[in-house]
């Protein structure tokens, strides 16, 4: 059974999630982890994100690295919300966690980050049209869609 691993990087803090790969493109999810990191403070007051923050991340991605390889994962994804490229330090952070980690972040954009949202949304829903509202600590949208698409 191979297992991959995905570490997310949330504006409140970190999540690792375990998935047995199943082949082609279904998964089944094993556990999850989460470890709370208020990145979305230090960005409101000044745009960055602190020194004592990343020292924090950095901890706990090697953690779940780890883990990771305790677990017997074969593959580790590493996905950072949208809103680490509004952070004005984003690539010094990034950066820094993948020289001290190995493991790189790719960072969301806004739109790869409601695809995403809407894709996992869209299979639990039983009507041809709607809204889907996404909240966040970072920013809240709306997204219609109709016949199964999203409109624009």
């Amino acid at each position: 059974m191979e297992k991959a691993i995905l570490i997310e990087l949330l504006p409140t803090g970190l999540k690792m999630t375990t998935e047995k790969l199943m082949g082609g493109a279904f998964h089944k999810k094993i556990d999850e982890i989460s470890d709370i990191i208020r990145f979305d403070e230090d960005f409101y007051e000044n745009g960055n994100i602190s020194d004592e923050k990343l020292n924090e991340c950095v901890k706990i991605i090697a953690n779940y690295k780890s883990l990771a390889e305790a677990k017997g994962a074969t593959k580790i994804y590493a996905y950072a919300s949208s809103m680490f490229q509004e952070v004005r330090n984003s690539k010094k952070f990034i950066d820094d966690i993948f020289k001290k980690t190995n493991i790189f972040f790719t960072v969301l954009s806004t739109d790869e980050e409601l695809r995403l949202v809407y894709n996992a949304m869209i299979g639990t829903i039983e009507t041809s049209k709607g809204v889907i509202l996404q909240v966040n600590p970072h920013n809240t949208y709306i997204m219609n869609f109709a016949k199964r698409s999203l409109m624009t």
